[in-house]
């Protein structure tokens, strides 16, 4: 246990100091810093917008066409400016003193004056214009058939209420945290499988392995870097997690209805299941990535070998994305008890379609004793790998040499 510890602390030091990590966690939490401000961000630019746009919209209505109601409503949003004749708002749109104009020839006739082609925003400021000129129109002529436009324009806008009566269990509320999570174990995996397979790798190509494994047991030697980057990365994602929720908890009265803690919320049975999922899947393909680089004498080498892990993970998190859009069909079932792939499928099933507890048991089972196994494998491989150089060796072949032993 001695070894293990010394192996682990020194590789632990190893990792966290490394420059990638330190960049890659700075990033992370950095977005997630900024990712819990970011309604409050908005809001800085859309006040710096509308300081900046004072004034921008001049009217020139001649014949009074436009009611004060109908300004009300244009000047929801914008500053509205009258302006006294078609030349003095062409000389403020000009001078910039506005930026749109609006000449009003008739109820259903106006003019959009531009002091140059501005794009998009020019065409939208027309369209609220048109947009309220045709409803003050249409408004008009049922005033002069002797209708109560009032009335029958809210018999337009009459809405139909309904309620949902959900019978038996939901789950979909689990599925914002599910995809969540899904998503982190598919990233970690990325950035760590390799990670713990270089280092295996790159260990042999050097004499120091030779020292090593005559002071150190093997055992102590795999286990403790597998759990040096198990921890490692453990802490990073710790660091976002804090760093995102301290943000968004400083920011919250910006979020004004959108309740995230609310979203991400579920009890805690689903959390401790979603927590042991994601936690053995995890250290299962931490164990296989440091199996595969136990197999080449040098670092350049596990493009090669790791390309089967790499492609179970990805075909593992495509399950998951099909179960999470409620797909349930029987090979998304499989799918839910391949240790290689349940761990991301079962939090996605729990989330929309449902499981039962038995069906849980077995595959949690499954999943807790493939990982044990891959350890334990992974272990008599690396030593039985770990002085070999020259040619990388396959995995089936180092398999049979395991069973032959």
């Amino acid at each position: 246990m001695k070894q293990f510890f010394t192996v682990f602390s020194f590789e632990f030091k190893r990792e966290i100091c490394a420059k990638g990590f330190i960049l890659v966690t700075v990033l992370l939490v950095l977005f997630a810093i900024v990712a819990g401000a970011f309604p409050r961000i908005i809001r800085m630019f859309e006040g710096r917008a509308n300081s900046i746009t004072s004034h921008e919209v001049g009217i020139y209505d001649e014949h009074g066409v436009l009611s004060s109601d109908i300004i009300t409503m244009l000047a929801d949003g914008m500053e509205i400016e009258m302006v006294n004749s078609e030349m003095d708002l062409h000389d403020k749109v000009l001078s910039g003193d506005i930026q749109t104009g609006f000449i009003i020839i008739d109820e259903m006739n106006y003019q959009t004056i531009v002091g140059n082609e501005t794009g998009s925003y020019s065409m939208v400021l027309s369209q609220v214009v048109e947009s309220i000129m045709k409803e003050s129109y249409i408004g008009n002529q049922f005033r002069s058939l002797g209708m109560n436009y009032d009335e029958i324009n809210n018999i337009y806008q009459s809405q139909i209420n309904s309620e949902r009566i959900i019978l038996g269990k939901t789950v979909a509320s689990n599925t914002t945290l599910a995809y969540v999570i899904v998503f982190s174990i598919y990233i970690l995996i990325l950035l760590y499988g390799q990670s713990v397979a270089t280092v295996v790798a790159s260990e042999k190509s050097n004499r120091a392995v030779e020292v090593l494994i005559t002071t150190t047991g093997t055992n102590s030697l795999i286990y403790g870097k597998i759990s040096a980057v198990f921890v490692s990365s453990m802490l990073q994602i710790g660091a976002v997690i804090v760093s995102g929720a301290g943000s968004y908890m400083i920011n919250k009265a910006y979020w004004g209805d959108i309740n995230i803690l609310k979203i991400l919320n579920t009890d805690s049975r689903t959390l401790l299941i979603y927590g042991l999922y994601a936690l053995f899947g995890y250290m299962l393909y931490l164990c296989i990535f440091a199996m595969m680089g136990a197999l080449v004498s040098k670092s350049e080498d596990l493009k090669d070998v790791l390309v089967l892990p790499s492609t179970l993970f990805v075909i593992g998190f495509f399950m998951a994305s099909f179960a999470l859009g409620g797909l349930n069909n029987i090979l998304i079932k499989v799918a839910s008890f391949v240790p290689f792939t349940s761990f991301m499928v079962m939090i996605a099933k729990m989330s929309t379609t449902g499981v039962s507890n038995l069906e849980i048991a077995i595959s949690l089972g499954i999943l807790v004793a493939s990982t044990i196994f891959i350890a334990f494998v992974a272990a008599r491989l690396y030593k039985l790998a770990i002085l070999m150089n020259g040619e990388k060796l396959k995995l089936t072949k180092a398999l049979k040499m395991l069973i032959t032993k």
